[in-house]
């Protein structure tokens, strides 16, 4: 099969990379994004705990009690 040319958003890009399609730019194979950096800029915390899903989940449900933020914003 061929090689197909089209513009894509970023949102369209991702599901065709995730779905193992090659993103090619007439120049060759770039990288996912225009704009993407190789290394993450902000300096490594030492000692500091790796962020996981849990994480994630704990504040979403933390974001979604008024009480607990009402608490939180009352400690500033």
């Amino acid at each position: 099969m061929g090689d197909v040319e089209k513009r894509a958003d970023r949102k369209i890009v991702a599901l065709l990379v995730s779905a193992g399609v090659d993103v090619a730019a007439r120049g060759g194979t770039v990288g996912m994004f225009d704009h993407e950096v190789a290394e993450d800029p902000r300096p490594a915390v030492p000692g500091a705990p790796a962020f996981t899903i849990d994480d994630v989940i704990d504040f979403h449900f933390r974001l979604q009690d008024d009480t607990y933020i009402q608490e939180f914003l009352t400690k500033q």
